[in-house]
């Protein structure tokens, strides 16, 4: 494996500690793959060293190329004998996840906990919630105990109480000491249930290793060597994990990889600062991998001087290793409307594809969903093959959360969260009847001994669906789309179509209920997808229990193959990390979007952390691009968020580019005139077109003639 002189220092680091400031398209996980390589070569032994990074599909990746660089077998012979030849590569919360499973005592759990989605676990704080704080502290108690589980504090540490009622009165929560009290009830209801939610799987660690001071040298001891990859979206929590399992005197290695310019979760608690206390706290030996393979010079220079702007940046110069190439493209279009910037994007996508650019080598990215709303309209009507990444959408979808519920209460039945979205397919069974049993149930027992108290109608449909819960649970999780063709799914899939359509008032004759249903099916054919891949590797003796905990990895992380198609990509910037395309299309590229912040006159600016971390998003959507990169700033753009149309200014960020004295990098399009009559008209044949913008065949036309193989 060749590596340059920069990558070679990494794979060469042995022991001690080191923070590696990794910019985009450096090479990263070659190199760091390359070290742990050499590191199991050196004779330490492969499963005590932990790799952690942000995704779990990264880790995927991570594990695959270690695989192919030991020369280990690619298939999975049916045992675990390759796994023990591999490290550990995971998530801080899989991670996390693991540790529960095997610790669950420690950690305040019975065997076999199960996994909350996230709405189930904000319907159940706010239900502890309700008769202790008013309706407008309730709606901002989750994002407030959000912040507290990112901080790693725990509700029912003495010691935490101080910072955790300082948080909640921070945030215009005034009865903070009523607000403690409720997570206090929310943290015993999961107890109680034998649940636990996505903060939970750093949080009861923590908790854990803190409490018991045997089991935290346990884990020392086992570990000789941790790359800690991504640290600048880590949070407080991951940080505090970190030392915990490998501490700053410790005998382990610890490995952080990092690049402040592509922090995109401030908003979600990543703590920047935990780099420098990284250096602080562990001494590090520094590398930095600054050489660009992916994108060409003008991508590299234009993201670079937008980032570049940011405060307290960690000093570093990207250079890109490929050499300038006569299709490199960074161009900016200023259009009238949020139209002319569709139908531009779709004529400059349908010009590349018909010059033989694979779709699954473009990718539109934005920074708000609801640009995928608009956007999509134009790519269907214009015939392009495209995918939207939904990230946890999909998850979030009702006939998702259905299918994850019969795979949790198949695992854990005392989830009553699982129970109340499983009784959605039990005729007769109303939110009365389930308060009720669920108020009778004593500590420790199971939702399915108080069914046996049901009557009439509702018994007997929860007799069949109960009965198809225990089958479901001894064939495993592979059989979990079986269990959704049942008649009572089927009907509810019919239900939540026609209410769909009727909510839509849609006319089309393409809306059906079979096509909606359809839909659906795919939706959970594909999570069904998910689970078997993740289960591929399980030994063919491990246990059924073992399986359903594994299967609920689902919740952690979408699935990916409708992503590997060969279609063109629509995503958000965040969703966009760590992927690369040829062709790169970022749209609505005006203040108010990029930077995502209030545009009224009245509105206070923004803070400038925030702005930071929106450079950095705009440094991470260029920086996806190999050799084209094309930024789109409608004047006017009607978005479906409720505000009608709304008057833009180009982004401030490509004042900072460096691009803005030279024609080359921008075009805009004509100012329209109106005629006697107050209708508008082009100013030129320059100005919009319709189909596509008028463009698609010009630019055919234009790079046919000029020889050029594509846009």
């Amino acid at each position: 494996m060749k590596l340059d002189p920069y990558q070679e220092k990494v794979a060469n680091h042995e022991d001690g500690h080191a923070i590696i400031l990794a910019g985009a398209g450096s090479g990263k996980t070659t190199c760091v793959v390359e070290r742990v390589a050499r590191r199991i070569e050196s004779g330490i032994p492969a499963r005590q060293i932990l790799m952690t990074t942000f995704t779990n599909k990264a880790a995927m990746e991570m594990k695959e190329r270690l695989n192919t660089r030991l020369g280990l077998p690619v298939e999975f012979d049916g045992t675990n004998q390759r796994d023990i030849m591999l490290p550990t590569v995971t998530t801080s919360h899989t991670w996390g996840k693991g540790f529960i499973l095997k610790n669950f005592r420690f950690c305040q759990r019975e065997i076999n906990p199960s996994i909350m989605t996230e709405a189930d676990a904000k319907s159940l704080l706010n239900t502890q919630c309700h008769e202790l704080l008013d309706k407008e502290a309730i709606r901002l108690i989750p994002d407030i105990y959000n912040r507290i589980r990112n901080e790693g504090l725990d509700p029912h540490r003495e010691n935490d109480f101080n910072a955790i009622v300082d948080i909640v009165s921070r945030n215009n929560v005034y009865e903070a000491e009523k607000a403690l009290v409720a997570f206090q009830n929310y943290e015993d209801a999961k107890r109680q249930q034998n649940i636990i939610d996505f903060d939970d799987m750093l949080n009861l660690p923590i908790h854990a290793m803190r409490n018991y001071p045997e089991l935290r040298m346990k884990v020392n001891d086992f570990l000789l060597d941790v790359t800690y990859d991504e640290a600048q979206d880590n949070n407080v929590a991951q940080y505090k994990l970190l030392k915990l399992i490998a501490p700053p005197d410790g005998m382990q290695s610890v490995v952080m990889i990092a690049d402040d310019d592509q922090r995109l979760y401030g908003w979600r608690g990543a703590y920047i600062d935990g780099l420098k206390r990284f250096h602080d706290e562990y001494y590090p030996e520094a590398y930095r991998l600054e050489n660009n393979y992916r994108s060409r010079p003008v991508i590299v220079e234009t993201a670079t001087a937008i980032v570049r702007n940011n405060e307290g940046r960690m000093e570093k110069n990207p250079i890109a290793v490929a050499p300038a190439g006569r299709n490199d493209h960074m161009k900016l279009y200023i259009h009238n409307t949020g139209e002319g910037m569709a139908n531009e994007i779709v004529g400059q996508v349908k010009a590349a594809i018909d010059q033989g650019v694979p779709p699954r080598e473009i990718a539109v990215l934005y920074r708000t969903n609801k640009m995928a709303d608009f956007l999509q309209n134009y790519m269907f009507e214009a015939q392009i093959p495209y995918t939207i990444r939904k990230g946890n959408e999909l998850i979030e979808a009702t006939e998702s959360q259905l299918m994850i519920a019969a795979a949790r209460l198949s695992l854990n039945p005392r989830d009553q969260g699982a129970f109340v979205r499983l009784a959605e397919i039990i005729p007769g069974l109303g939110k009365k009847r389930i308060d009720k049993m669920f108020d009778s149930l004593q500590e420790g027992e199971s939702i399915f001994d108080k069914l046996e108290e049901l009557t009439g109608k509702a018994k007997a449909a929860t007799d069949e669906v109960m009965a198809g819960l225990k089958e479901l649970y001894q064939k495993g999780p592979r059989c979990l789309l079986e269990w959704t063709e049942s008649e009572g799914f089927e009907r509810f899939l019919e239900k939540k179509a026609e209410q769909a359509i009727k909510n839509a008032k849609s006319d089309s004759i393409t809306d059906t209920v079979e096509s909606r249903v359809s839909g659906y099916k795919r939706n959970l054919a594909s999570i069904q997808k998910t689970i078997d891949y993740r289960l591929k590797n399980q030994p063919s003796n491990t246990p059924v229990d073992l399986l359903w905990a594994n299967s609920l990895d689902v919740i952690l992380a979408p699935p990916e193959e409708e992503y590997e198609r060969n279609r063109v990509t629509l995503c958000t910037i965040h969703a966009a990390k760590g992927l690369e395309w040829d062709r790169v299309h970022f749209a609505g590229f005006v203040d108010g979007l990029v930077p995502l912040c209030p545009t009224a006159p009245d509105a206070p600016p923004i803070k400038p952390e925030q702005l930071n971390e929106e450079r950095c998003a705009t440094y991470v959507a260029i920086t996806r691009a190999k050799t084209q990169c094309f930024i789109y700033a409608p004047k006017r753009l009607k978005l479906n968020n409720g505000q009608g149309e709304q008057i833009y200014q180009v982004s401030r960020f490509f004042a900072e580019t460096g691009l803005t004295d030279n024609p080359e990098h921008i075009w805009h399009e004509e100012p329209v005139k109106k005629t006697g009559f107050g209708r508008p008209k082009p100013a030129s044949n320059q100005s919009l077109r319709k189909g596509f913008g008028g463009r698609a065949k010009q630019l055919k036309e234009q790079y046919q003639s000029a020889g050029k193989q594509s846009i």
